[in-house]
């Protein structure tokens, strides 16, 4: 979504699939009836060539490779430290918030969110989490736990967000099972996952005896500069070769539901070879008159 227009305008509303009743909900934020709350669910790039496989569209081959594993939306920008235009979380108010006396305990976290704004308002708290240990890769900030609270001009309170099975684990490839990995985790409360108030830590014990340190096995995975992820650190990760993949996906001559389009180019089939040069044809007639 090319937003390259938002420096020329004072402010953006943005509301899809709001439903039947969307239109009069939007009309009560421009007048200010009520003040918007709403996060992104998503990260907007600069462009795209800053996402992680903008480089692999549109695919010609018949094999696509998804080698950013855990490294999708924020996870990615976060950890390679890419620059983005809206993060993942962000959302604008008529009012302001205070994020306050952090304390974490073994079952969550507690503080104190004020409405320190002119009007009554809803604000969305965050809880992240990292680890910096060395056994395992993972993405720099995760989300783990979030709550909508609204609160009156002044107002403050008490938020609780509690830990669950699922905040510290992580999938590990030797047990094939949910583990919790050993060591000491950063805990964030933001309003974005680029706009941290609060930090603190707590330890983990972990499911598992220490593990051995896998950076030089996936040094690009640690980093998170998977975009220059080297054919073998993949290859690594997958257990099998790349080559081994692409002579089974590419076995046989017959076309198949799940074959790209592009795979007509080379049919056996004039019939095949015909269809794709009309598709493409009208492919290309469209980004034309996209672009005029």
């Amino acid at each position: 979504m090319d937003l390259s227009f938002d420096q020329d305008v004072k402010a953006l509303l943005h509301g899809y699939l709001s439903g039947q009743a969307g239109a009069k909900a939007m009309l009560d934020l421009v007048t200010g009836k009520v003040a918007p709350s709403g996060k992104l669910n998503e990260t907007y790039p600069h462009k795209l060539e800053d996402t992680v496989l903008g480089h692999d569209f549109p695919v010609e081959t018949k094999e696509v490779f998804y080698h950013e594993s855990l490294f999708v939306g924020y996870r990615y920008y976060q950890t390679a430290e890419v620059g983005v235009k809206y993060p993942f979380g962000f959302g604008k108010s008529y009012s302001s918030f205070r994020y306050s006396e952090l304390k974490v305990r073994q079952n969550g976290v507690e503080f104190t969110l004020e409405n320190t704004g002119d009007c009554a308002a809803a604000e969305v708290v965050q809880l992240y989490i990292s680890s910096e240990s060395n056994a395992v890769f993972r993405p720099q900030r995760e989300l783990k736990n979030f709550q909508k609270h609204f609160l009156d001009k002044g107002e403050s309170k008490t938020i609780f967000l509690a830990f669950d099975e699922y905040t510290f684990r992580y999938f590990d490839k030797q047990t094939h099972r949910f583990e919790i990995e050993a060591g000491d985790y950063h805990i964030e409360i933001g309003a974005s996952s680029a706009d941290i108030r609060l930090s603190g830590s707590i330890h983990q014990s972990g499911t598992l005896a220490a593990q051995p340190d896998q950076t030089k096995r996936y040094p690009h995975y640690f980093s998170g500069k998977v975009k220059q992820l080297p054919l073998g650190e993949f290859e690594t990760l997958l257990d099998k070769k790349i080559t081994d993949i692409e002579a089974e996906n590419s076995a046989g001559d017959l076309l198949i539901e799940n074959d790209p389009l592009s795979a007509m180019k080379q049919s056996k089939s004039i019939l095949a070879r015909l269809s794709y040069r009309f598709l493409n044809a009208k492919k290309k007639a469209q980004y034309c008159a996209g672009q005029a």
